[in-house]
């Protein structure tokens, strides 16, 4: 039961990641994060949020929104990148140094990856 549990845990985690944009929608003082959810295909409040330490929710809930939205944007860039350049590597009549200048963007590009999958 608690290994069902964990895959679900994780597939809800994984689609939250995956799904863009994220939005916000405002309420007094506070926010709701909300995310449109693969398989339900339906936006769901994924997190409510208050003021904190002089910050108004709309405020923190903006910046998160930003944030995740960005990041994924990012990724998504880096894929991009890595698949050109790795379509460059295929193509015949690279000079040594082209295709070392290709192989150290793409190696930049992996550790990139990590650092923004975490």
């Amino acid at each position: 039961m608690m290994a069902r549990l964990k895959t679900k845990t994780e597939a809800f985690k994984s689609s939250l990641l995956s799904t863009l944009p994220w939005d916000h929608t405002s309420f007094g003082d506070g926010a709701e994060i909300e995310a449109c959810v693969t398989g339900t295909d339906k936006w769901e409040t994924i997190a409510d949020v208050r003021p904190f330490l002089g910050f108004d929710g709309e405020d923190i809930a903006a910046y998160i929104v930003c944030a995740v939205n960005n990041h994924e944007k990012m990724r998504a860039q880096l894929q991009k990148a890595n698949k050109a350049l790795e379509l460059c590597l295929s193509c015949e009549g690279l000079s040594p140094k082209t295709r070392q200048k290709v192989n150290e963007v793409l190696k930049a590009i992996s550790e990139t990856n990590k650092v923004v999958a975490n």
